[in-house]
This record gives C-alpha cells, sequence and structure tokens, in this order.
C-alpha cells in the first residue's frame, strides 16, 4: 500500500513539473502559427505570483529552411496583427526599454512584430497605465529566431 501511494505521489509530482509554457507548441497556439520543429528552444517563466503577475521567455531558433517557412507563414498571416521592422521609436522604447526584459534580446533589423494588449479593463493607452498584460513576438529573419513574451503586472 505505501508503495502504491508513493508511485502516485512521484506520478503527480513528474506531471505537474512540466507546465504549459515550456514549449514551443504554446507560442505556436498563441500566435495561431503553425511551426516547423526548431533548432533550440528556450523558456523562463516567473509567473505563478500574486494574481499570476511574471514573465514568460521563450526563445526559438530554427533552421535557414525552416526559417523561410516561419516567414512566410507570418508575412502572410491573416490576423493582420503581425508588422514589419522597423518599429516606430515610441513602441521600441516602451518594449525594449520598458522593464519587461526584453533589453536583452536584440532589436531586429529584418524580420516582424507581433503586439497584443490583453488588459482586461482597456482603460488608457498601454503607454500609462499602472499595470501592463500583453503578449508580444518578434521574429529576427536574419537569425531565423522568434522570441515571445507574455508580460503581466
Amino acid at each position: 500500500m505505501i508503495r502504491f501511494f508513493s508511485s502516485l505521489l512521484l506520478l503527480v509530482l513528474l506531471s505537474s513539473c512540466g507546465s504549459r509554457t515550456d514549449q514551443p507548441s504554446y507560442a505556436a497556439r498563441q500566435l495561431v502559427l503553425n511551426l516547423p520543429s526548431c533548432q533550440s528552444f528556450t523558456s523562463a517563466d516567473s509567473h505563478g505570483g500574486f494574481h499570476g503577475d511574471g514573465l514568460l521567455h521563450m526563445e526559438l531558433v530554427f533552421s535557414p529552411e525552416d526559417g523561410e517557412t516561419v516567414a512566410e507563414a507570418i508575412s502572410t498571416h491573416p490576423s493582420g496583427l503581425w508588422n514589419p521592422f522597423p518599429m516606430d521609436q515610441e513602441m521600441e522604447d516602451f518594449l525594449w526599454n520598458g522593464g519587461a526584459g526584453m533589453a536583452e534580446w536584440p532589436v531586429p533589423e529584418e524580420g516582424w512584430w507581433f503586439l497584443m494588449d490583453r488588459q482586461t479593463d482597456g482603460e488608457g493607452s498601454m503607454f500609462n497605465r499602472y499595470s501592463q498584460n500583453y503578449t508580444f513576438a518578434c521574429y529576427d529573419s536574419e537569425t531565423n529566431t522568434l522570441r515571445y513574451l507574455e508580460f503581466d503586472t
């Protein structure tokens, strides 16, 4: 009986180790993209604190061939939410210097960016709010790298 409960506890612990946000498929679902397999993947997630505040970073690096597939999917995405770089200076300053930890990411010279404001109250400009909840992604077509971020304060 003790073995059974020990095995059950181990199974529960192992199944809870993985997160829905620790896989490339999570970013693909959120961005509504059909992505090929990536060559490398890194992820860090600090969500789970007070009211789910935190920061999720993902970086997916694709082969040059698969990078072309990703670029095609993004550039023809039916949502119209992907914009080509460069972005305007106010948006770049907000995203790269606004405290979301993107300062470590280079600003792509070529590629596309995606921004979805997920603030539920929707009051005022996202540049001037006390709290922020948004999803941001950028695809660097020179390095075949898709970076994905969820920021919640």
